[in-house]
């Protein structure tokens, strides 16, 4: 915690929808503390809830964006010898990190001067990076003998290709801001003096869009790296239909026919139009039925997963191999695997707005994922006939591997989803 009249180590503003955080240790160059990652993910976690934020603006005070982990907590020679690393990051930095990616929100980056180590690869999180253009970007990982975290290896290697990464992150050496544009690392290196100035207009324009589509392109970007060019297509039709019930599109569309600026709040709220169709358009009910699961499913939350996908009798859920989820021979718990691919059937088997419940299942186990894959259990229903149905479910992985296929026998029981829908 601060000491008393000490400064904060995060500074916090909202102006006109605009959230702007500030690391705030300049002394240290920003570099993180357990308490910057908590006060940060509290922050975020309330920019995410608030109907009065629309986009989030993250920066550094000083000569500096953030030199990543403040080693003065973690050196080797401390009386309590070594400290563990995989559990620093496993209680601060992948957190952190997956706080600011999964935001539903725009999140801007202005780096201001050096972004160092894990502070660089935060500052890559974020949805759109400007760079000061005497900023640098320094993969200081090896120099310390350490491996890259927070996301950097997906990061940088999905952005610049394994050759430029790999040379990057063993050699240590500092990218320049504008080599960093041109390579496709960051959206712009700008003036030093101008920095702050589009930083905040970029947001201003951001903070007066159609926050909710916003949302649904960032979900898509993010899953395109894991699903096949069909699955994405799917995936753009179910977000697309999200979006075209939303106030945001209805505005957007008078505001084009009526040749004048669109005045967008942000929201998901369906028009009245919508609100009364929903029920007859099997797919809304789909995904209404699934996001009133969503809501109350704390062990598919608690265990990483995310829905990617519904549609009337389909169901597609990641989930990413933890180290708690590890068995002895060091692979992924067959348990976890069971429940992620149950959970994949208990929405697909849900999506018609009947209470359904497995009646018995089977799976069988083909190879042994582990610690960091990403599973995807793709659940679709093979039979459906009165109170009973029968869906398949594979487990794979991110290169196509079949991990373990599971069949789940249904039965509906009293009790809907959306009323009397």
């Amino acid at each position: 915690m601060n000491e008393p009249g000490a400064a904060p180590v995060l500074l916090e503003e909202v102006v006109d929808g605009v959230m702007t955080l500030t690391l705030n240790r300049p002394d240290k160059l920003n570099s993180f503390t357990p308490e910057m990652h908590a006060l940060l993910r509290d922050a975020l976690a309330r920019a995410s809830e608030s109907a009065g934020v629309r986009v989030v603006l993250l920066t550094g005070a000083g000569r500096g964006f953030c030199a990543g982990q403040d080693l003065g907590a973690r050196h080797p020679d401390s009386e309590g010898g070594a400290p563990d690393l995989g559990e620093t990051i496993e209680t601060l930095w992948n957190p952190t990190a997956r706080a600011i990616r999964d935001l539903p929100k725009p999140v801007i980056c202005a780096v201001n001067g050096v972004a160092a180590g894990a502070g660089a690869n935060l500052a890559l999180l974020c949805d759109i990076v400007l760079a000061a253009e005497s900023a640098r970007f320094i993969q200081s990982f090896a120099k310390l003998g350490l491996v890259p975290d927070s996301g950097g290896t997906w990061t940088m290697t999905h952005r610049l290709g394994e050759a430029r990464a790999m040379a990057l992150m063993l050699t240590g050496e500092p990218l320049p801001a504008p080599k960093a544009e041109a390579w496709g690392l960051i959206w712009r290196a700008v003036p030093d003096d101008k920095l702050m100035e589009e930083a905040r207009a970029l947001a201003e324009g951001f903070a007066q869009g159609p926050t909710f589509g916003y949302g649904l392109t960032k979900q898509a970007v993010h899953a395109a790296g894991h699903l096949s060019f069909d699955e994405s297509l799917d995936l753009e039709r179910d977000l697309q239909r999200r979006a075209g019930r939303s106030a945001d599109y209805a505005e957007g569309v008078r505001a084009f026919m009526e040749k004048r600026s669109p005045v967008f709040t942000g929201g998901a709220v369906m028009s009245a139009n919508d609100q009364a169709d929903v029920l007859n358009d099997p797919q809304e009910i789909a995904e209404r039925c699934a996001q009133a699961m969503w809501s109350t499913d704390h062990a598919s939350q608690g265990l990483g997963m995310a829905i990617v996908a519904v549609g009337p009798g389909t169901a597609t859920l990641t989930m990413r191999v933890r180290k708690d989820m590890l068995n002895g021979l060091g692979t992924c718990h067959g348990g976890f695997m069971f429940a992620m691919a149950d959970s994949a059937f208990a929405f697909a088997c849900n999506t018609h707005n009947q209470f359904t419940v497995a009646q018995h299942c089977s799976i069988t186990y083909h190879a042994p994922p582990g610690e960091g894959v990403l599973l995807t259990a793709t659940a679709k229903e093979v039979h459906r006939s009165g109170r009973s149905g029968l869906y398949d479910i594979a487990v794979t992985g991110e290169d196509g591997t079949l991990y373990a296929t599971f069949r789940g026998h249904s039965r509906t029981v009293p009790g809907r989803h959306l009323g009397d829908g």
